[in-house]
């Protein structure tokens, strides 16, 4: 591989994973700012939604804690186009939840998302100091920013369909799945695994 090569494809690696955070802040503002009209809708009180976002809660710091197995074992790559996927699953299962007003099945896919990016963020930040160190620059504050970036473009994006139907609407949540063909054409295949 020349060095021009070698260069554009750490140049997708980058661009990969600066998606692969702007994603989950797309998908997180998707339904967090409709917090209050999740609740009503699926008849809830202020502390029995509280039991339910515990769901998240729980899925992240599961994915977390079995992270750096996954990324041992599996490598970053499968990591995160796996738990990626998994992320966007956890929308359309919010979704779901919310057409047939079930607060357990909310409460199961959001520990699905939070699972998944638990696990995805510490992947991606593991490939990503892999970078740094390739490209001998500092990206890992500016890949963070993108998921600000994300939420922002969401709420930005939001403001004219704030309803209560739109919040279980699947179409919200399905954005993401362009997250998986990004990963597959920018992602190169040669990326080696970090053990």
């Amino acid at each position: 591989m020349t060095t021009q090569s070698s260069r554009r494809a750490l140049q997708l690696r980058l661009w990969a994973l600066f998606m692969f955070f702007f994603i989950p802040g797309l998908l997180m503002a998707s339904w967090a700012t409709r917090t209050p009209a999740i609740r009503d809708l699926l008849a809830l009180s202020t502390a029995e939604m509280g039991v339910v976002l515990f769901g998240l809660s729980v899925g992240s710091m599961s994915g977390i804690l079995c992270s750096a197995w996954l990324v041992k074992r599996f490598g970053t790559r499968k990591v995160i186009r796996t738990t990626m996927s998994f992320a966007v699953l956890g929308m359309l299962v919010l979704s779901l939840a919310l057409w047939v007003t079930s607060a357990p099945l909310f409460a199961f896919g959001l520990a699905i998302f939070g699972a998944s990016f638990g696990s995805a963020e510490v992947a991606i930040n593991v490939e990503g100091a892999a970078i740094e160190r390739e490209m001998n620059k500092t990206v890992l504050p500016m890949m963070h920013g993108f998921y600000s970036f994300g939420t922002l473009v969401r709420r930005r994006g939001g403001h004219g369909s704030d309803r209560i139907r739109s919040a279980g609407r699947p179409a919200h949540p399905g954005g993401g799945a362009g997250g998986y063909p990004a990963h597959r054409h920018c992602y190169p295949r040669h990326s080696r695994r970090h053990r």
